[in-house]
């Protein structure tokens, strides 16, 4: 299976990206496995978060298999060789850089690059992504996503990043968002793995998913 098909069957699945910043590298695999206990398998540390590197690595080596674990603002080429030498699966930028994808795509990572117009989107498609991450979330509204997927290809996700929580997932869920990238609303720095997992669970079932 591709890296694409991979992400896109497991967003499929739990509809949610978890966005892990600031995780400390000793409670990665604890926070991993809460999450994984409630069918959250994709999983994001921002590189521009406190020891981005060494949580990632503790997360790919420590899940193997049961996780897809990748990285986030992800701004330059170099670095997406540096996630896939320690195991990253996915990148995620905040932004359209067609170096930062077509290197994603020579590597068999899965790409997920920021956009915020139809020109980005449509550049993005044309070089080859696994998703689109519709950034910053907050300027999207409902009426504007419809406006997007009236030109945007059928087959090509929607993952939203910001301003996404229990109260308001579903209404973006129904709208035809593929995906939510998830930050505070499920992890924060001292959260513990016990209340990340309720954390988690809510959102599911704000989903309608249980």
């Amino acid at each position: 299976m591709t890296a694409t098909l991979a992400f896109r069957e497991a967003l499929g699945k739990s509809r949610i990206i978890a966005i892990l910043r600031n995780l400390a590298p000793a409670d990665a695999v604890t926070v991993g496995e809460a999450l994984l206990g409630e069918g959250i398998p994709l999983m994001e540390v921002p590189l521009n978060s406190a020891e981005a590197w060494e949580s990632l690595s503790a997360l790919a080596q420590g899940l193997g298999n049961k996780a897809i674990v990748g990285a986030g603002t992800v701004l330059s080429a170099q670095d997406v060789g540096r996630v896939s030498a320690r195991g990253g699966k996915f990148i995620l930028s905040p932004n359209m850089d067609a170096e930062v994808v077509s290197v994603t795509n020579r590597l068999g990572l899965a790409s997920i690059p920021g956009i915020a117009t139809p020109t980005e989107a449509f550049a993005a498609i044309k070089i080859g992504v696994s998703a689109l991450k519709l950034f910053p979330g907050q300027i999207f509204s409902i009426p504007v996503i419809k406006a997007f997927q009236t030109v945007l290809p059928p087959d090509v996700p929607l993952v939203l990043s910001g301003g996404i929580g229990p109260a308001n997932i579903k209404t973006f869920a129904d709208a035809g968002v593929a995906g939510f990238g998830i930050a505070s609303a499920l992890f924060e720095p001292g959260v513990s793995p016990s209340e990340v997992g309720k954390r988690a669970a809510k959102l599911i079932s704000a989903l309608g998913r249980r």
